[in-house]
């Protein structure tokens, strides 16, 4: 069964990485969520992709700086007042059985601050997060990821790649998915990390045409803006 993953929620819909896009995913009944976290100046993940939010910088800013910034206006004026979401926001939603998928981004941030402060919270709600469906951590960044495991090797490991090389810049790490973005996931591509044991997933694919056409390729999810739209039948 092909999983369907809402990127940043169902961000066709409601602005990226808020708790709208997450809380309509979950309407939805996708599979999973993905979603970017990054470290804020007083070590709070927050759920943003982008390093600079109008202006101001994630790394830099506090979680209460941060949350004065409406981040729902620009995209419909029916979001007027939506703010950054907390990874930790985001766990407290019931999700039932979907699962998370956790981009851990980079960019001006110290790798053992931000690992440790998303393990914490991770340990933190890891009763509740018992009865949700699975969390699987996944970064561009091989140390990044490497840090992750040390700290946490519980969690299933994401290589997310946009350029060739991707199976030797993270072969030291016990990846159990290959990420893909879809301009690189090529029938040969496809094949060799299937043919290795990896489940293969594809981003950013927002066609369904385009969707059934990796399926048929034999890749294991289709991470998507338009979950509504995108099939696996």
């Amino acid at each position: 069964m092909v999983e369907i993953i809402a990127h940043r929620g169902n961000s066709s819909e409601a602005p990226e990485n808020t708790l709208a896009a997450f809380r309509q995913a979950i309407e939805l009944n996708v599979d999973r969520i993905e979603c970017d976290l990054r470290l804020t100046a007083d070590n709070v993940p927050v759920t943003m992709h982008d390093p600079v939010v109008q202006d101001i910088a994630v790394a830099t800013a506090t979680l209460d700086e941060l949350k004065t910034i409406d981040v729902g206006a620009s995209f419909s004026s029916a979001f007027q007042g939506e703010q950054i979401a907390t990874f930790e926001e985001l766990l407290l939603l019931p999700r039932g059985k979907i699962g998370l998928m956790v981009e851990l981004k980079s960019r001006d941030v110290n790798h053992e601050r931000l690992v440790d402060s998303v393990v914490k919270l991770l340990d933190k709600h890891q009763e509740k997060e018992a009865g949700q469906g699975a969390i699987c951590v996944g970064s561009f960044d091989p140390a990044l990821l490497e840090c992750f495991h040390r700290a946490a090797p519980r969690y299933p490991l994401i290589a997310i790649a946009e350029n060739e090389g991707y199976l030797n810049a993270f072969k030291q790490l016990p990846c159990s998915v290959f990420a893909l973005s879809h301009k690189i996931a090529t029938p040969s591509a496809v094949k060799q990390i299937n043919d290795s044991g990896y489940s293969v997933w594809v981003w950013t694919v927002n066609d369904p045409l385009l969707a059934r056409y990796f399926i048929a390729l034999g890749i294991h999810a289709i991470i998507t803006d338009k979950p509504k739209v995108v099939s696996c039948g």
